[in-house]
């Protein structure tokens, strides 16, 4: 009976943090530097017109991009995802997104966004490692003065930090108008062959009390209660074939206080009947870290997505992080089959995809 109905493909894309800069601060083993300068119009180009062009090959129109389209949020960064997932659209495709701590928070960070809302300039400037802040009262860094130090074209990133002072949740209705237009979490997608489930991990780090100063992630009580609702009353379709994706930005496995769902206990009880032994949903995606708590790396090894699939009794688990991979390198995108539990992972440079598979239920 499990088998009745052909699985679901899904296209799988995530942290893209387009951004109208030329550099973005970021940190690395602990030190705030620029990130490698990219050019998010030719990243949109080159991702979107490899999926648009290999449509018959994956063999979807479905795809889901799990959080971080922008870098900080800002209106500009909203203009250039905006434009990526319309392109999609027009070329036939169901996009569905769901938001990440950047699409938020300026940097993706919390105490930041205050900070800019503010109008605080006592920040990092990442070529002056020396001085925990810019040159107070002058509101500029050592950089303006010496700028040889910095990149070509570049501009003081204080001046950039604070260009965009909007509040979180201005940045948040930023998502909706540009991105999903819908503001309700859990979202729910039916399918002919199954169920989409679209979560906020940042809803209860903006809607509830918390002492946080980073962007963990929370789902928050309300949005879990939901989501157990959605995905009890859905199992009886499971039994001829159909399936339940869950979609969120955070990883419910991450270790890292500053980077993990802070939730992720209540979260996974909710997905995975551990009592029963038995999976509760078909698939799990999500971006911003790796299970094994590597930041930034765009894929796993098969073994360490083997090992999370089987311990948490979940047939199909899938990562994706594009953030840093480098430009001019090829970009990963993953389909997954959920009817062969098979994951396909190709690269924009046309190369044979990399083949690996779930944990058959």
């Amino acid at each position: 009976m499990r088998n009745l109905i052909s699985g679901l493909k899904i296209i799988h894309i995530s942290d893209l943090h387009f951004t109208s800069s030329a550099h973005t601060l970021n940190s690395r083993n602990d030190k705030p530097i620029y990130v490698d300068s990219q050019n998010s119009k030719v990243r949109s180009d080159t991702i979107a017109s490899f999926i648009i062009e290999n449509r018959s090959r994956f063999g979807t129109n479905k795809v889901v991009i799990t959080g971080d389209l922008t870098d900080s949020g800002d209106d500009a960064d909203y203009k250039i995802a905006q434009t990526f997932v319309q392109r999609l659209k027009d070329a036939g495709f169901e996009v569905y997104a769901v938001p990440g701590n950047h699409d938020y928070c300026k940097e993706g960070n919390i105490v930041a966004n205050t900070a800019v809302n503010e109008g605080l300039k006592a920040i990092f400037c990442p070529l002056c490692p020396s001085l925990p802040s810019p040159l107070l009262p002058f509101g500029c860094c050592v950089h303006t003065i010496f700028g040889s130090l910095a990149p070509r074209g570049a501009k003081c990133p204080i001046d950039v930090f604070l260009a965009d002072n909007a509040s979180k949740e201005e940045r948040r209705q930023r998502f909706i108008n540009y991105i999903t237009h819908y503001n309700q979490y859990p979202h729910v997608v039916d399918f002919d062959s199954g169920r989409l489930i679209l979560l906020d991990s940042m809803q209860g780090e903006l809607d509830e009390i918390t002492t946080d100063i980073f962007a963990q992630g929370k789902l928050g009580d309300a949005q879990l209660s939901e989501l157990n609702h959605f995905i009890d009353e859905y199992q009886e379709q499971r039994k001829v074939g159909k399936k339940i994706i869950v979609c969120l930005h955070h990883s419910p496995f991450a270790t890292d206080s500053k980077i993990c769902l802070k939730d992720s206990s209540k979260f996974l009880k909710i997905i995975c009947d551990k009592i029963d032994c038995r999976d509760k949903i078909d698939c799990l995606l999500f971006g911003h870290t790796t299970p094994d708590n590597v930041f930034q790396r765009p894929w796993l090894q098969d073994s360490e997505f083997e090992g999370y699939e089987k311990n948490n009794k979940t047939p199909l688990i899938n990562c994706e992080n594009l953030e840093c991979v480098s430009e001019g390198s090829p970009y990963p995108i993953t389909v997954l089959d959920l009817g062969s539990l098979r994951r396909l992972v190709y690269r924009t440079d046309g190369s044979e995809p990399k083949r690996s598979w779930g944990n058959p239920s």
